[in-house]
C-alpha cells in the first residue's frame, strides 16, 4: 500500500525525473492513519527532462499536530505553484486531499478506498 500511495503523491510532480533527492528531512510524528505519507516529509527537487532549467521544488510537512500533511509544490522558472492538504477521512476510510493551484485551479478528493488497505481509520479527538 505505501508504494501505491508514494506513486500516486509523486505522480503528481509528471515530467519530473523520479531520481529527486530531498533537500531537508526531518522526522515528525504524523497521525496513524497518515504514517504512510511518513517517506515524503521534507523538500524534494526533480527537473524536467523536456527543461532541464525548470525545477519542481515540493515540501512536505505535518500540520496541526500531525493531523494533516501540507505539501507545498514550486515549479522554479515559472510562476506556477500550489499546496497541497492530505488527510485522513474518516467517513470514506481513505486518503484525501485538496490542492489549491496559483492559476486558480483546484482539485479536491474525499478519498476512495484502495484495495486491501491496512491504514486504520484515525480516532477523532
Amino acid at each position: 500500500m505505501r508504494a501505491v500511495l508514494l506513486a500516486l503523491l509523486l505522480s503528481a510532480c509528471a515530467g519530473a525525473r523520479s531520481a529527486s533527492t530531498p533537500l531537508d528531512a526531518s522526522p515528525v510524528a504524523l497521525q496513524q492513519a497518515l504514517s504512510p505519507l511518513s517517506p515524503l516529509l521534507g523538500c524534494w527537487r526533480g527537473s524536467f527532462d523536456s527543461n532541464v532549467e525548470i525545477h519542481d521544488e515540493r515540501c512536505f510537512e505535518p500540520m496541526l499536530g500531525g493531523r494533516y500533511v501540507r505539501d507545498t509544490h514550486i515549479v522554479l522558472a515559472t510562476p506556477y505553484r500550489g499546496e497541497t492538504i492530505y488527510f485522513w477521512d474518516t467517513r470514506s476510510g481513505a486518503l484525501s486531499f485538496a490542492y489549491y493551484a496559483s492559476d486558480g485551479g483546484s482539485i479536491r478528493d474525499l478519498g476512495r478506498r484502495l484495495r486491501n488497505s491496512t491504514v486504520p481509520a484515525a480516532s477523532t479527538p
